[in-house]
């Protein structure tokens, strides 16, 4: 569980790929109460960037909105978003700050652990 007292709270960048999860993990997230923007981004590669290449050029570019490899998901009261498949091996996932955002937001995440 995931508790954002306001629109100051978030969650950086990161993908939920430990090892307890298994290859190919499904992940389920229910939300309630404000809604908040959920971004997914294509990993960099691991060579040039290291693990999630945070480097301050890749940062600036995946800021733009009309970025191909980025992509917004509104999560309103009693939203359902489920990651499968390789999307951990794949993307990385934030809920960015939103000044704008008022109001308690709780999360409910479910994995299956090996």
């Amino acid at each position: 569980m995931n508790r954002y007292n306001g629109g100051n709270d978030y969650v950086g960048w990161h993908a939920d790929d430990e090892k307890i999860y298994g290859p190919t993990p499904d992940i389920a997230s229910v939300s309630f109460g404000c809604e908040r923007d959920f971004f997914l981004k294509k990993k960099p590669n691991k060579i040039s960037r290291g693990k999630y290449g945070e480097d301050e050029s890749q940062s600036k570019r995946s800021k733009k909105p009309d970025d191909p490899e980025k992509h917004r998901f509104a999560l309103k009261n009693g939203s359902l978003l489920v990651m499968r498949g390789n999307t951990q091996r794949d993307w990385l996932h934030s809920v960015p700050k939103r000044a704008k955002a008022i109001g308690m937001r709780i999360n409910l995440t479910f994995r299956h652990v090996l």
